[in-house]
């Protein structure tokens, strides 16, 4: 019986806490206040903080690598956009191992070549054709017909749930939570308005996923790493189809490079 009462304790306080998200939320938007938006933000930022070190050192050498290269690609991902006041950071994490993630130029040219081979409907002149590079590179045509990924499948490692990386960027980070993602996605989503959008644009990116037409508010929180089977190499997908390639040297991960993924 007791177990019971806590555990109703416990659901009407998630309960209550998210109702009191909603809340705070809808009273900003009813009024458009943009003071209280900032609050409600501020407040969402002081409630779920980045991991600390102690518990950092309690994950598996798997998980905290994955941290590590969450971070370097949001360190390059920073220096690469514009400043933003708020920056949506996604609550969970997917990874996988792969024999190996294909990352270099050596990597990209094989890819295209194999893919090229392969296409059996392509008669033999427009396969020399397609082969022949100019300065050492494969027309862009080619590459964006061609370069499609060949690399082993890869197998899922696990979910990291609660993913807190300590991140050096501008703006405060906002860890997207499942009441926070469910509270942003039904004001969106549920009888969607131009105005909710020009609400909350000033702070977060907002941008239409064009195959469910729907309205999301970060491109960055579906991202997973694979890592290669020595865990040298590492790969971060983001997005609608771009990645950022990462090596590890002397026990640090690094950025090689960003690629647009294409696929047939």
């Amino acid at each position: 019986m007791r177990v019971i009462l806590i555990f109703i304790s416990l659901s009407f306080g998630f309960v209550s806490t998210a109702q009191s998200i909603k809340k705070a939320f809808y009273k900003a938007y009813s009024i458009n206040s943009p003071e209280l938006l900032e609050d409600f933000f501020t407040n969402w930022h002081l409630e779920i903080q980045p991991i600390q070190d102690s518990e950092f050192l309690d994950l598996n050498d798997t998980v905290q690598n994955a941290y590590l290269v969450y971070m370097e690609f949001m360190n390059w991902k920073n220096k690469n956009s514009a400043s933003q006041k708020m920056h949506l950071v996604q609550n969970s994490m997917n990874i996988y191992f792969s024999k190996k993630v294909c990352f270099s130029k050596e990597d990209r040219d094989s890819i295209v070549s194999l893919n090229i081979s392969l296409d059996d409907t392509l008669d033999l002149a427009t396969k020399e054709k397609y082969l022949q590079k100019r300065n050492g590179e494969f027309s862009e045509v080619v590459k964006e017909l061609y370069g499609w990924d060949m690399e082993p499948k890869a197998l899922f490692c696990k979910k990291e749930t609660n993913f807190r990386p300590k991140l050096s960027v501008s703006g405060k980070i906002l860890f997207l939570s499942k009441p926070y993602y469910q509270l942003l996605d039904s004001f969106l989503n549920e009888n969607p308005d131009e105005n909710k959008k020009l609400f909350l644009e000033p702070y977060i990116e907002i941008h239409k996923n064009l195959v469910t037409q729907k309205w999301e508010f970060t491109p960055y929180r579906s991202s997973f790493v694979t890592f290669d089977s020595k865990m040298e190499h590492a790969r971060v997908n983001y997005g609608i189809g771009e990645a950022v390639y990462l090596k590890k040297e002397n026990g640090i991960w690094t950025f090689v490079s960003h690629r647009l993924l294409f696929y047939r």
